[in-house]
């Protein structure tokens, strides 16, 4: 008695969040380790880090991660809320699809 393979079943979509952090603090040398220091300690690599400074003494810090809760994300976002130099943190999140398999 010859028993048929059973066909493969197909892959199921899994969804990857990506979480991201924009935010607005002194042009301060210290304030990019200070923000970065609050990942590190959660054991997150970032995916991205780019900061720009204005002639207005701001600077603009862009933060991607990926492997994060979104409850997880808003703690973080409130954690750099409380630094000193901050003075406004946004947070975004995507949502993308991706197969597994």
């Amino acid at each position: 008695m010859s028993q048929s393979a059973l066909p493969a079943e197909p892959a199921r979509p899994t969804y990857s969040l990506t979480a991201k952090f924009s935010v607005l603090a002194d042009a301060d040398p210290n304030v990019t380790s200070r923000l970065l220091e609050l990942f590190a300690l959660r054991g997150l690599v970032p995916l991205k880090v780019s900061s720009s400074r204005f002639n207005n003494g701001t600077l603009v810090t862009r933060i991607l991660v990926n492997e994060i809760s979104e409850s997880d994300a808003h703690v973080l976002a409130s954690k750099l809320r409380q630094c000193v130099m901050v003075s406004e943190v946004g947070l975004e999140f995507q949502f993308s699809a991706a197969r597994s398999g």
